[in-house]
């Protein structure tokens, strides 16, 4: 059986701007195969969780045609 496991190495440096450009198109294709909301509707931490978050189990996620603007000012290709 040959090693499967290999080192991450931080060889690369990510700014805000491809990573939020980054994140619109990881969303996009995240929609083809599942649905948009997939976080649980309760857990045991869900006290916790709710504390810190308005009473919800988490931030709220950002829209989709919010990530499109955001990722169209950062300029470049969508």
């Amino acid at each position: 059986m040959s090693d499967t496991l290999k080192e991450i190495k931080p060889d690369r440096q990510w700014t805000w701007d491809q990573w939020m450009k980054g994140r619109y198109q990881r969303r996009m294709a995240g929609l083809k195969v599942a649905p948009a909301v997939i976080r649980r509707s309760e857990s045991k931490d869900d006290r916790h969780l709710r504390e810190g978050n308005d009473g919800e189990r988490g931030p709220e996620f950002a829209s989709n045609e919010d990530l499109r603007k955001i990722a169209e000012e950062l300029g470049g290709p969508l």
